[in-house]
């Protein structure tokens, strides 16, 4: 009955680790930036879609919304059942 819960993590992609391990860091914050700038793109032309009548301001707040709502809710690692 004391068995500690493991925890779920994604695997880790050694080649992926490798790769970026070969860039500069200015680089890897360059990538970094452009992924970032490609989900809030994504998000907001979803959200353009659902509100077409939405102002520019109005649909970057519902993007900044968005985004809290995801960082609360990957705060903490899951547990395995």
């Amino acid at each position: 009955m004391n068995e500690t819960p493991e925890l779920r993590f994604d695997p880790v992609d050694l080649e992926a680790v490798r790769l970026t391990a070969q860039i500069s860091a200015g680089m890897r914050v360059q990538r970094l930036l452009d992924a970032h700038d490609f989900i809030v793109a994504l998000i907001r032309g979803r959200l353009r879609g659902q509100y077409p009548s939405a102002s520019d301001q109005e649909i970057g707040l519902k993007v900044l919304e968005e985004i809290e709502r995801a960082e609360r809710a990957w705060a903490r690692p899951q547990l395995l059942p």
